[in-house]
């Protein structure tokens, strides 16, 4: 019994109590009974605390390159083979569910037993690698390279700002070569953490630097491009509005199209943006307003390219549409198309001469292919909705099957319209 409780104390010392609790359903109070359940809980309070340093070690990249590099990556996964096969605790309580008091304390004597091997066998392999645990040096070393990762993304955060002095954009360049990955790793590798910690130190001090020259030339220039952006807003979404107006679409259909259900919501907006910069400006945080404008005017650029789109709304909304009839006759060796052409759509339609666009195709091999266009005056055109024009073409061709063909654009959004009509020659 001396030895369960010897046990007991080594736990204590090297397992810090976690908070969770082994859950064991309420019994009648039993010495024995209470002495299995509190070494119960501290087994399993054990196994969690082995559980975290295990992971802890093959989570830290630094801590599996030094054990890897000292041939002791072998030995490592032993034990946490060894850990991983135990099944004692779930035994151990096996035995205190059905009973057994004995069985149990036995059975959690040796898992106690288990764990503090494992735990202790951990801790030496780390040690002989170079990355002593006890002293954190190794876990601190794998949160510098996380630091030094977080100080490059600064510096490139900082950077897509844009327009940087030249002597800041050097200070960053400096602090950046300062927080070399592959050397940092180097240095930790030889146990030089003091040595990476000071050059992160030098590269936030570079940083630092840079954006006080930033922020200094930012101040002059802020106020004009504060302004500057504030018509480019004002621009933008007035041209957004007016777009629509000029194709006749309805307003609020294209500003749907970029998120606002009404102008109301886009002054809205535009009010925000226009604060927020200010407001940065005011109390001297010049860096985040430029970010603030420079977003704001990348969102401008992509609304900008989006404006095509309003001609698809366009035509969706006029409903552009053509349709041509053919009447034949024949006076030899000729034959008389009389051809009408009516817009039947909503929207007027532009034709890009006197003969309406007209082109007449000859079915050959499967294929159309142009046998005649008739000659015409090169005037534009224009067939409003529900009107129709008569054209009469005399052509002398072979037998066959044709088909006319006539062009027009959508006067509103420019978009093409086409119409055909086959008929056949004896």
């Amino acid at each position: 019994m001396r030895r369960v409780y010897s046990s007991i104390v080594v736990l204590l010392m090297l397992l810090p109590m976690l908070s969770s609790t082994l859950a064991i359903s309420a019994v009648p109070i039993n010495p024995e009974i209470k002495r299995v359940e509190n070494m119960l809980n501290i087994a399993y309070k054990a196994r969690e605390r082995v559980e975290y340093l295990i992971s802890n070690v093959m989570n830290n990249v630094t801590l599996t390159n030094l054990i890897s590099a000292a041939g002791l990556m072998d030995e490592f996964n032993g034990n946490v083979t060894l850990f991983n096969e135990g099944k004692i605790l779930d035994e151990a309580k096996g035995a205190y569910d059905a009973g057994n008091y004995a069985l149990a304390l036995n059975k959690v004597s040796q898992a106690l037993d288990l764990f503090r091997d494992v735990f202790k066998n951990i801790h030496v392999i780390v040690c002989k690698a170079g990355g002593c645990l006890e002293d954190e040096n190794a876990i601190k070393a794998e949160g510098l390279i996380v630091a030094a990762n977080r100080t490059l993304e600064r510096i490139n955060s900082i950077r897509e700002l844009g327009d940087i002095p030249e002597e800041a954009y050097s200070k960053l360049s400096e602090a950046e070569s300062l927080l070399n990955i592959a050397e940092l790793r180097n240095l930790l590798a030889k146990g030089n953490v003091s040595g990476v910690a000071h050059r992160i130190a030098n590269a936030e001090k570079l940083i630092a630097d840079a954006i006080k020259i930033i922020k200094s030339k930012a101040e002059e220039k802020c106020a004009e491009r504060v302004d500057k952006f504030i018509a480019k807003i004002n621009e933008t979404f007035n041209k957004i509005v007016e777009k629509a107006r000029s194709l006749g679409v309805n307003a609020s259909e294209v500003l749907k199209m970029f998120g606002f259900n009404n102008l109301n919501e886009i002054q809205e907006m535009k009010s925000n943006l226009i604060g927020k910069v200010k407001s940065f400006v005011k109390f001297g945080n010049v860096i985040q307003a430029i970010k603030e404008m420079n977003d704001a005017m990348e969102k401008i650029r992509n609304m900008n390219r989006e404006m095509e789109k309003v001609r698809y709304i366009a035509q969706y909304q006029f409903n552009a549409e053509l349709e041509v009839k053919v009447e034949k006759s024949f006076r030899k060796p000729f034959t008389v198309l009389d051809i009408t052409i009516t817009n039947t759509g909503n929207a007027t339609l532009i034709f890009p001469n006197s003969a309406f666009g007209l082109i007449i195709e000859k079915s050959v091999d499967g294929f159309w292919k142009p046998v005649y266009t008739p000659i015409s005056a090169q005037v534009l055109i224009m067939l409003k909705p529900g009107e129709s024009r008569h054209i009469v073409v005399k052509v002398d061709l072979p037998a066959g099957t044709y088909r006319v063909v006539v062009h027009a654009m959508c006067e509103k959004v420019l978009t093409p319209v086409t119409a055909q009509a086959e008929f056949t020659i004896p």
